[in-house]
């Protein structure tokens, strides 16, 4: 009587060879996810800080916007002068208080 040959199949997971390249492959995916997390959470810090600087960049422009349209007037740059030159209008006295304890600063 003749034997039969039953040929084995193999199946892809048999082979060492290419389980070790899936481990392999696997692994650097692995890397390669980690490395995009953290390049996206230094790019998502990064953007984060460039908001804050251009809100508080707006909000002092918004202020000195707010100065400049005061000092237009007549009031603003009235105020503008007494606050940086000692002068006062016709007909108005000033007043010094001076400050005994530092003595007179010629």
């Amino acid at each position: 009587m003749k034997k039969i040959q039953v040929k084995k199949q193999y199946f892809w997971y048999d082979s060492p060879l290419i389980a070790l390249g899936i481990v392999v492959l696997v692994i650097l995916v692995g890397i390669s996810v980690i490395r995009f997390k953290q390049n996206y959470d230094r790019a998502r810090d990064r953007y984060l800080d460039q908001q804050e600087q251009l809100q508080r960049v707006q909000e002092q422009e918004a202020k000195l916007e707010e100065d400049l349209m005061f000092f237009r007037t007549d009031r603003g740059k009235e105020e503008l002068i007494r606050t940086q030159f000692p002068v006062v209008r016709d007909g108005e006295e000033m007043i010094l208080f001076i400050d005994e304890s530092k003595g007179l600063q010629q």
